[in-house]
C-alpha cells in the first residue's frame, strides 16, 4: 500500500460524495437495467465513534470487507478494482509512460484502486444535510508484477513515492458553470498524464527549501506523527513535479488553476482560479518571487510560508522554483493536502475539495495504513539558463 510516513507505507483512503442519481443505458426495446441500494441515516462507512461528517477507518479489513464492523451497515456495492501496471495495463496512459512512473522508495510499483459505493438518505455535511450516493476510492501500491503472480501490497516513504491519482478537470469543462469535478490525470493540459508525488510536511520542506507547517501545530510532521496507523493524525501532501510554463500556459491541481501571465528575472505574475465552487471563481492576479511558496484557500493574497505565528497556511500551494528570462519560461510546482482523517470540514487548517461542484464532490483523507503483505484482498528538458534554485526538482 502507499507508505506515507517516515516508517514505511500507507494506503490513502479518499471518500468522495456524489449527489447524483445513477442511471444505466437501456438496450433498445428493453427496460433499463437497475441496481437499487438502500441506506439508513448514520450508517455509512468508518468508525462511528468519531463524530465528523466522513469518519475515518480504524479497522483496516472494513475497507475491503463489506461485512466488516466499519463497512456501511446497510447496502453497499464493491466494484472490481482498477489495475495499473506498465507491463500489463495496455491503455493510452501506458503508451504515454504514466505507469513507468509508479514508484515506492525509488522501486517500480503497480497500483490497485478499489471503488465502493453506498447510499445515505440524510448525509450530514458542514452546512446542509442531503441525500447522497457516497463513493469511496482506496489507492494501494503493489509489487511490480503481473496479476497472475499475486503481487503483494508494498510500502514507500513519503518523499520517495509516486502514484496515479485524478489531478483536476478536463480542459473542455474547466470553466463550465456545471463542472464535472475530477476528470483528468493531466495537470498542465498538454495531453500527457502526470504522476502525483506523496509528501509529508518534512519531505515537502526538503524539496521546496521552505518550511510548510500545514497542520498549524508549530512543527514539521512526518506523515504519521504518532507512528500508529489509522488514528486520524496522518497528513498527506500531494503535488506534481514542477512544470515548465510560458505566458498563457496553465497548471492545475485539484481545486485550483494557475495561469502564467508574465515571466521576469525575479519571478512570475500568475492568475489564479478556485474551481471548487459551482461556478469557477477568478481570484485575480499575483506576483510570485523565485523560491517563494504561497498558499491559498479561496481568496488572494494567500499566506506565504513559513506562516507568521497564529496564521494558518492554506491547503493549496504554488512555488516558482526557477525562471528562464531569455526564453520566457517559469518552472512551477503546485500541490495540495486534503483534510486529515479525523478533521471535520469546519476545521480551520483545511477545506474539502470541490465542495460545491454540480456533483457535490468532496474529497477527504480517510486514513493511512502500513502495508501488510498477504492481507489485502483480491524532468527538465533542454539546456535552460535557470535563475534561482528554489529547492530541488
Amino acid at each position: 500500500m502507499l507508505h506515507f510516513n517516515g516508517r514505511k507505507l500507507v494506503c490513502l483512503f479518499m471518500a468522495l460524495t456524489l449527489g447524483l442519481l445513477i442511471t444505466s443505458t437501456a438496450l433498445a426495446g428493453s427496460d433499463p437495467p437497475t441496481l437499487r441500494v438502500y441506506g439508513n441515516n448514520g450508517e455509512g462507512a468508518g468508525d462511528p465513534k468519531v463524530r465528523v461528517e466522513d469518519p475515518p477507518y480504524s479497522d483496516l479489513a472494513s475497507i475491503f470487507d463489506p461485512t466488516g464492523p466499519q463497512a456501511p451497515r446497510k447496502d453497499s456495492v464493491t466494484w472490481n478494482p482498477v489495475w495499473m501496471y506498465e507491463d500489463e495495463t495496455l491503455d493510452e496512459s501506458q503508451v504515454l509512460g504514466l505507469y513507468r512512473q509508479l514508484y515506492a522508495d525509488g522501486i517500480n510499483a503497480s497500483e490497485k484502486v478499489w471503488f465502493r459505493m453506498w447510499y445515505e438518505p440524510d448525509h450530514k455535511d458542514k452546512d446542509v444535510n442531503y441525500p447522497a450516493i457516497m463513493e469511496e476510492f482506496t489507492y494501494v501500491l503493489m509489487e511490480a508484477d503481473r496479476l497472475a503472480n499475486v503481487p503483494d501490497p508494498i510500502s514507500g516513504p513519503a518523499g520517495r513515492t509516486q502514484f496515479v491519482f485524478p489531478i483536476g478537470i478536463s480542459e473542455k469543462y474547466l470553466y463550465d458553470p456545471y463542472g464535472y469535478s475530477l476528470t483528468t490525470l493531466d495537470a498542465d493540459f498538454d495531453c500527457v498524464p502526470d504522476i502525483v508525488e506523496v509528501d509529508s510536511e518534512k519531505t515537502l520542506t526538503d524539496k521546496t527549501g521552505v518550511a510548510g507547517d500545514f497542520s498549524a501545530n508549530g512543527q514539521l510532521d512526518s506523515l504519521d506523527p504518532d507512528m500508529t496507523p489509522l488514528t486520524g493524525d496522518e497528513l498527506v501532501i500531494l503535488s506534481i513535479t514542477p512544470k515548465e510554463l510560458t505566458a498563457g500556459r496553465r497548471v492545475q491541481f485539484l481545486d485550483h488553476v494557475v495561469e502564467v501571465m508574465d515571466v521576469t528575472s525575479s519571478g512570475v505574475t500568475v492568475r489564479i482560479w478556485y474551481t471548487g465552487d459551482l461556478q469557477p471563481r477568478d481570484l485575480g492576479f499575483q506576483n510570485l518571487g523565485i523560491a517563494e511558496l504561497r498558499t491559498y484557500r479561496t481568496r488572494l493574497p494567500g499566506v506565504q510560508a513559513p506562516a507568521p505565528s497564529g496564521v494558518n497556511l492554506g491547503p493549496f500551494f504554488i512555488q516558482v522554483t526557477k525562471v528562464d528570462m531569455e526564453d520566457g519560461v517559469a518552472q512551477i510546482r503546485v500541490g495540495r493536502y486534503p483534510l486529515s482523517g479525523c478533521l471535520s470540514t469546519a476545521a480551520t487548517t483545511g477545506s474539502p475539495i470541490f465542495g460545491q461542484r454540480r456533483d457535490a464532490l468532496r474529497v477527504h483523507q480517510r486514513g493511512a495504513q502500513p502495508a501488510v503483505p498477504g492481507t489485502t484482498p483480491g524532468s527538465l528538458h533542454g539546456d535552460r539558463r535557470w535563475q534561482g534554485d528554489g529547492g530541488s526538482s
